[in-house]
């Protein structure tokens, strides 16, 4: 693309290594607002910190380069880099959601069918090649996925479709990250991931915010925030 702002190649040793400290980020993440669920906290008072301590975050970075909330935000495509902030916070009430009701073990192993919905829409979308050995991965482990969610087995729940639906939002942010790289900078993307999560999220918990039980609580939240913060920032 012509307006990119920088190079993008291929490195796939750096690109895997960053994932995988990405998603032990992200499964950090995903523990302790277990913790927070099980707890007794809302899942909305939960997600809104998880934001707001990302925004936080992300905002003093932008204002310490100067020039002000208003050039923080300026990017090229901002309608896209906030549609993919939207689908980030869907993922995560989801996965919340979720994980309130069902092993973290489960709400992982769905996630696993986000590598599927990427490698199907990454040709046409990014026109990436997606070679033979690619799609018999992606195939192992959609059966995979299949026999941990166990559709027709008693003990199925209705939250596996919740998971489901953040797994899908998750590959739109994934796929939306990759278009956006190279035009809007890590930091603008991840200012308005932040941003919109926090601006989404704050009636609702303002409604049922639920006073946490202790430094620790407070703590937890806190690390949910900068778990986010990280795993994204490195992810992008």
């Amino acid at each position: 693309m012509a307006d990119r702002i920088e190079t993008v190649a291929d490195r796939p040793l750096l690109g895997i290594g960053m994932t995988l400290l990405a998603f032990f980020t992200f499964s950090c993440l995903d523990s302790s607002a277990k913790w927070l669920a099980l707890a007794g906290l809302p899942v909305v008072q939960i997600g809104f910190m998880r934001y707001a301590v990302h925004f936080g975050i992300s905002l003093g970075g932008a204002l310490r380069h100067g020039g002000g909330p208003s050039a923080a935000f300026a990017c090229r495509k901002p309608g896209l880099t906030a549609l993919r902030a939207a689908m980030l916070m869907t993922s995560t009430i989801c996965n919340f959601i979720a994980i309130r009701y069902i092993p973290l073990t489960l709400t992982a192993t769905i996630m696993f069918s986000t590598p599927i919905i990427v490698t199907a829409l990454s040709g046409p979308l990014l026109g990436e090649k997606v070679g033979p050995w690619r799609w018999g991965a992606v195939a192992v482990g959609f059966l995979g996925v299949l026999i941990a969610v166990r559709p027709f087995g008693e003990d199925f729940h209705w939250a596996v479709f919740v998971s489901l639906t953040g797994a899908a939002a998750f590959a739109a942010y994934a796929l939306l990250t990759r278009m956006l790289s190279g035009i809007v900078p890590g930091p603008t993307m991840q200012l308005y991931g932040g941003a919109v999560g926090t601006a989404a999220l704050l009636p609702f918990a303002l409604g049922s915010w639920t006073a946490p039980g202790g430094a620790t609580e407070w703590l937890l939240l806190l690390a949910v925030g900068f778990f986010g913060w990280f795993g994204h920032g490195v992810l992008t």
